[in-house]
């Protein structure tokens, strides 16, 4: 029988699937170049098959905004209107595994045919490996959704440990997909590497509710009370469902992307890592070919 995954649970921060001590340290606006490669891995899910390869990282690239044209505004809109930016750019990730399991979670799209969401939502041995991906971007309460395609594959760092609850700084991946997204209705959402201490985020993902996941995004806003570099922690309300959702800067009004929500505490406060300079780079490099 297959299940829906939607906790894992952590003795002060739990995985949110379905989305450690509190740090505290000085913002910096970019990581110190430490490393001048990253390896990262690709996993075919058509045949199953993965392909490690070094990223060179340029840590010039602080934005995704080059090889975007379509980069809208923010304004907040009820979450019962995914058609305007930036919920149009947010989807529900349905997810099928080897073992029978299916699970999902949040995504957002960061290309015309690229997304991100939280590395736990798409590699998690306790589930196998994943047979078959969907995003479906803005979907609502009725359950229509304004796009959709399947993934061929997607992306981790060679850092990321699925088998580690702690592993929160390397907890994101890269999908790509099989169809590109039409640019008149949905909204490709900028990333940036930015210090965010003291400032406002806005989180909007897909959660859960009696036992299934919802089919509208919930939003939340919150501060971000730490930002040491690499992790981002907020007093952001999170529900069950919305790991992989993107933290937005709304501080700017820009639609920027900061974090990924990875996992919540007791309070139900959000955590993830910040966007990094693999992160940019991967998605430039990607995006600078279409």
């Amino acid at each position: 029988m297959n299940k829906i995954k939607y906790f894992a649970g952590l003795a002060v921060f739990s995985f949110i699937f379905s989305i450690t001590p509190v740090f505290s340290a000085e913002a910096s606006e970019i990581q110190a170049p430490e490393e001048e490669t990253e390896t990262i891995i690709e996993y075919n899910i058509s045949d199953g098959t993965s392909n490690a390869f070094d990223l060179e990282l340029d840590y010039t690239e602080t934005d995704t905004t080059e090889y975007i044209d379509n980069v809208s505004p923010q304004f907040l809109e009820p979450i019962d209107s995914p058609e305007y930016p930036p919920f149009n750019g947010i989807g529900y990730l349905y997810i099928e595994h080897d073992s029978g399991a299916v699970t999902g979670g949040t995504a957002f799209l960061v290309g015309k045919n690229l997304a991100l969401t939280a590395a736990h939502c798409v590699d998690d041995p306790s589930y196998g490996n994943v047979t078959y991906m969907c995003l479906y971007v803005g979907q609502n309460g009725s359950g229509n959704r304004i796009a959709s395609s399947t993934a061929t594959s997607y992306f981790v760092s060679g850092f990321w440990n699925p088998s580690s609850s702690d592993d929160i700084v390397n907890d994101w991946a890269l999908i790509k997909l099989r169809t590109s997204m039409d640019p008149t209705r949905t909204s490709i959402l900028p990333c940036a590497i930015r210090s965010m201490a003291g400032k406002t985020i806005m989180v909007s993902g897909y959660g859960s509710e009696d036992g299934k996941l919802d089919d509208y995004q919930n939003i939340s806003e919150g501060t971000v009370k730490s930002d040491d570099g690499y992790l981002l922690i907020t007093n952001a309300e999170g529900r069950k469902g919305i790991s992989g959702s993107p933290m937005l800067d709304i501080t700017n009004f820009d639609n920027t992307v900061v974090g990924i929500v990875s996992v919540k505490d007791r309070f139900n406060h959000v955590a993830g890592p910040k966007i990094c300079t693999s992160m940019i780079n991967l998605i430039n490099s990607f995006n600078s070919r279409n």
